[in-house]
């Protein structure tokens, strides 16, 4: 930025592990892999309905393949939380190696993102959406992937900024 611009926010945060499992979280579910497990899921239990609710001649038969549809189609959810949260675990290290601590410098178009060992700067336009929760802002991209904002280093006018910025693009969610 040129040196007669000044920033509209300068932050400094540490993103912990819970306010990273919590973004993450909220950006798969707009556009990563937890929206489409909910979608496996409910085909998979609907094609069990369906098939036993074809064998009500058989009604053990039917009962049995309720019962096994039901636990294939649970374990399946399961495993996915389980494969999400161990590689949600997994990007934190890297993530908290590249950004023990992160300033967060808001321009009028541009946000920067840096510590001592990277730096990454972004315009605004390239994010997808703003996702507000009681702890955090988390900018989203449309791949997934996603910066997050702790509340705690924010102040009003700063948090202003940001839902005056993504106004179109703005989602307030609870939790």
């Amino acid at each position: 930025m040129a040196d007669s611009v000044s920033p509209r926010a300068v932050l400094t945060a540490t993103v912990t592990a819970q306010d990273y499992a919590a973004a993450a979280r909220i950006a798969s579910q707009n556009g990563g892999r937890l929206r489409t497990a909910w979608v496996g899921f409910v085909l998979a239990a609907a094609l069990t309905l369906t098939v036993a609710g074809s064998l009500l001649a058989y009604p053990w038969a039917a009962v049995l393949l309720l019962l096994s549809g039901g636990v294939i189609a649970l374990t399946a959810l399961c495993l996915m939380r389980y494969a999400f949260d161990r590689t949600t675990a997994r990007n934190y290290d890297v993530f908290c190696a590249t950004f023990p601590t992160v300033e967060i410098v808001l321009w009028e178009d541009t946000l920067e993102y840096k510590s001592e060992r990277c730096q990454r700067n972004e315009a605004y336009a390239r994010f997808s959406r703003l996702v507000e929760t009681r702890t955090l802002f988390v900018l989203q991209r449309e791949d997934g992937t996603f910066l997050a904002i702790p509340k705690a280093a924010t102040d009003s006018r700063t948090e202003e900024f940001l839902r005056f910025t993504f106004a179109r693009k703005y989602k307030k969610k609870r939790g």
